[in-house]
């Protein structure tokens, strides 16, 4: 329960309707997008939050308020529906009660700590949040152009330089580019959910630096090593054959 914002957890809610909690978060969440749609303020039935579980680990829950659990209460039917009015009605009741009661010492210190605990978690969340921004995400713009000119200089490097004949040989020079990219796609596990290859801009942002450093390392399969050296060895052939 938490006594500044009158609400109470899903978890307690689920609870009190019968239901396994991943269940009511699921329906929550189908009510969120229906509220999003008809541009009606989900906060002012739900708000997300966190708990935690029995091992101490940070789990997704809602705050539920009044309006909340009216909500919910008239999506049930019967006795469940009956059962579960009575109950949030008393709870919030007992919340209100609570609210004009003066507060022992106990009480106010048990509030502070409750207080310290929400808001760790609601730091937590955001710490996540930006973590996430900053690492899971595919490639900023500049990013990925940076990351595509490494390759473009690794391949004119593998071909001989821009004057040699394996660079000019279209076909040569596009199966290196290819390669690289490909293991580097291999490297970072790149697909999608089809086990497709997806685009190089989809590497993780958190792996950018280890993508660099393993297109500076990266080494031709032996098939291209000699194709390119055939291409760059014809030519010097036929300028020999020129001094002649």
């Amino acid at each position: 329960m938490n006594l500044e914002q009158k609400t109470i957890t899903s978890v307690e809610v689920a609870d009190m309707v019968g239901k396994e909690h991943k269940e009511l978060l699921r329906d929550i969440r189908r009510y969120a997008k229906q509220f999003a749609e008809s541009k009606i303020a989900l906060g002012d039935f739900f708000e997300e939050s966190t708990y935690k579980d029995n091992n101490n680990q940070s789990r997704p829950c809602y705050l539920v308020t009044k309006k909340g659990c009216e909500f919910i209460a008239h999506k049930l039917t019967g006795v469940k529906g009956t059962e579960f009015t009575a109950k949030y009605i008393n709870r919030f009741h007992e919340l209100e009660d609570a609210i004009k009661k003066p507060l022992t010492a106990l009480e106010q210190i048990a509030l502070l700590a409750q207080g310290t605990v929400e808001l760790e978690q609601k730091v937590e969340t955001v710490e996540q949040k930006v973590y996430s921004i900053e690492n899971d995400m595919p490639l900023f713009g500049a990013e990925s152009d940076e990351l595509s000119a490494h390759v473009r200089r690794k391949a004119v490097e593998m071909l001989g330089g821009k004057k040699s004949e394996a660079y000019r040989d279209s076909k040569v020079h596009k199966k290196v580019f290819s390669d690289i990219y490909n293991q580097l796609k291999r490297e970072f596990g790149i697909y999608d959910d089809e086990g497709k290859m997806k685009s190089y801009k989809a590497l993780k942002r958190k792996d950018l630096a280890d993508a660099h450093e393993f297109i500076d390392c990266y080494t031709l399969p032996a098939y291209l090593a000699e194709q390119i050296n055939d291409c760059n060895a014809q030519i010097r052939m036929e300028d020999g054959a020129d001094g002649v």
